[in-house]
């Protein structure tokens, strides 16, 4: 995915869209993630679409006191409307079996959905999927080297207009 940019930092990667051009865009790895309802949706993200993170303890899927201020910050940042939506993405370490993780990184999403909620947001524009553990650091040696990867990425999306 290509997304455009003001400033370029030294070592990003970069293309205009013709020759000549001064608009930049840098090249972003793209996220999949995996939905469980009966037909297994998949959605993707950049790291430019995540508009929070919030952080967990090591499986769990209880949101920690000190990250429910992100969801109210998120709730009170976001306007209810119909041009867009949030997709919840759950996360997880590298530690567990692979079903586990992503039954985790959704239950995960589905807790800061809730959350999203409860502060006031429409539930008929969140939804949830998770991502497990295929984005863990796989060079993690212990649980504290892999605590960034025990999160929900809070991804704004813009819905495409119908013609």
């Amino acid at each position: 995915a290509f997304v455009k940019h003001e400033k370029l930092r030294p070592n990003d990667t970069v293309s205009a869209p013709t020759e000549g051009s001064d608009e930049y865009f840098i090249q972003e790895e793209v996220y999949t993630a995996r939905s469980f309802d009966d037909v297994t949706v998949e959605d993707t993200y950049t790291a430019a679409d995540i508009i929070d993170m919030v952080f967990f303890d090591f499986d769990s899927a209880k949101i920690p006191a000190n990250e429910k201020s992100k969801i109210a910050q998120v709730a009170k940042s976001v306007q209810n409307g119909k041009a867009y939506k949030i997709v919840v993405v759950g996360c997880c370490d590298k530690f567990g079996r692979e079903h586990y993780n992503f039954v985790l990184g959704r239950r995960r999403a589905e807790a800061v959905r809730n959350a999203l909620i409860s502060a006031g947001l429409n539930g008929n524009q969140i939804e949830v999927m998770s991502l497990g553990s295929t984005r863990a650091n796989k060079s993690a040696k212990s649980r504290s080297e892999s605590a960034t990867d025990r999160k929900c990425d809070i991804v704004r999306k813009a819905i495409k207009a119908v013609e």
